[in-house]
């Protein structure tokens, strides 16, 4: 893959073309872009500037911003896709009296008189760098390429995050699988702050995997099924299973790989939660919130679909749960008809799913503190983190845990509207990740990916 890249480099939603020896770029712009104007230090609205307007960087602007020798390649990368090596200018919008920073970069439009000034971020969203091959002659090779990510550590973390269901792909083509979004946020943190994070989100993928190893396979979960839920059969609730989740436009393998993690198929489970409530059997469902009865040990409960502690009363609360939670945190139902498994789904898809079980687990409010914590990020640093990424949503829902450790998310302190202990927050990520790995650190050590086999089976 790496042999013959091209003179031309893709980040995000541009394509950058060199010139040498001279000193400019031009950028053809891949999606719209708004182009923005000062007056007086106060940022005003441009115009949007169409797909595939052609736009040049300004000689003197290189000049006096990218130092070094403009034929090295990696240091030409590097300018590039880091914003912070931009300086940084400080604006008011218009009609606002809130004061921002960020990197903004003059541009002239082709053809035309107009200029203004876009951020490097607004160019470089929907995507990270990608190279493309043309049949042009090749200014970076294969060598140069392999040593600037071995020279950029960060870059070389990134790279060890992104293997795909464990199979190792190529260097370059590994960093493409992570979102513009997580690239842009990451990069933009302190050292600190970096550091702490990337400790926190590797001690949720190793908590998650050991809850994997230790969990038993389909096949021992079925057996405690089978023994615990007697006379009722797994097959028979399997099938019950199959069509509801079906009619709710729920994905059946990360359903029943919840009910691994909450009962590990025991219809017997029941857990005493602190404020006098009871969580009860497959799916922990708790009294509190239930709308369905605990019926107890009597002969015929195993039937009896109006008994929370019913296979089949348990399954329809579950249902509910998951659709309520579902539509609480991302503001809409499940798509529908939806595919016959989680993996079937889009990306976007799965990471809806993925905030709904983090609310079945935990609650929606600490969801919801997510969304205004990235929200609030946005608005700091002008910034389009999307907030329906799981990859972004995830880290600033351990922000509490991150300023405990010394770390910072947000330009100032920002109030939290709903709070969660450190402990928790951590547990809570821990559970989704159990159930689902997330995107950028995809692996097959997930409850969910035991239930697609035997569903692909079955």
């Amino acid at each position: 893959m790496l042999k013959n890249l091209s003179k031309n480099i893709i980040i995000g939603s541009l394509v950058f073309s060199f010139s040498f020896p001279a000193t400019s770029l031009t950028l053809r712009l891949k999606g719209q872009r708004d182009l923005k104007n000062f007056d007086n230090s106060v940022l005003v609205a441009g115009k949007f500037l169409p797909e595939g307007t052609i736009v040049k960087i300004p000689d003197d602007y290189i000049d006096a911003h990218f130092t070094g020798d403009k034929k090295d390649e990696k240091a030409i990368i590097e300018w590039l896709t880091h914003a912070h090596s931009l300086p940084l200018r400080t604006f008011q919008r218009s009609g606002s009296v809130k004061t921002g920073k960020d990197f903004f970069v003059p541009i002239e439009v082709q053809g035309s008189k107009e200029e203004g000034w876009v951020t490097l971020r607004s160019l470089a969203r929907d995507g990270g760098v990608e190279l493309v091959t043309l049949e042009d002659t090749p200014i970076i090779d294969d060598v140069a390429l392999r040593r600037f990510i071995a020279e950029n550590e960060r870059t070389e973390l990134l790279v060890s995050q992104l293997k795909f269901n464990e199979v190792t792909e190529d260097t370059y083509q590994c960093l493409t699988n992570q979102s513009y979004n997580e690239r842009e946020l990451w990069s933009s943190l302190s050292d600190d702050t970096f550091n702490i994070v990337n400790t926190m989100i590797d001690n949720i993928t190793l908590k998650s995997q050991d809850d994997y190893d230790n969990r038993s396979s389909h096949t021992r979960i079925i057996d405690n099924f089978n023994r615990t839920c007697f006379p009722f059969s797994f097959n028979t609730f399997y099938q019950e299973a199959k069509e509801l989740t079906r009619k709710a436009d729920i994905p059946l393998d990360m359903f029943l790989a919840t009910m691994t993690q909450e009962s590990a198929g025991k219809c017997d489970t029941i857990h005493y939660e602190k404020n006098g409530t009871k969580s009860i059997g497959l799916f922990q469902i708790n009294t509190g919130t239930a709308e369905l009865k605990e019926c107890g040990e009597t002969i015929n409960n195993a039937f009896d679909d109006e008994c929370l502690d019913s296979p089949i009363g348990n399954l329809n609360e579950a249902i509910r749960v998951f659709r309520d939670k579902y539509k609480a945190v991302n503001g809409t139902m499940p798509e529908s008809p939806a595919p016959k498994t989680f993996f079937g789904l889009k990306e976007r898809q799965r990471d809806l799913w993925r905030k709904a079980l983090s609310a079945y687990n935990g609650g929606e409010g600490h969801v919801f503190q997510g969304f205004k914590d990235i929200r609030t990020y946005n608005e700091q640093f002008n910034a389009q983190l999307d907030p329906d990424d799981w990859d972004i949503r995830r880290i600033f829902m351990l922000r509490k845990s991150i300023e405990h450790r010394g770390g910072n998310l947000l330009s100032d302190k920002t109030s939290y509207v709903y709070r969660r202990s450190t402990h928790n927050a951590l547990s809570n990520l821990g559970y989704v990740e159990s159930i689902l790995s997330s995107e950028s650190r995809a692996s097959n050590k997930n409850h969910t990916t035991k239930w697609h086999e035997f569903i692909l089976a079955n």
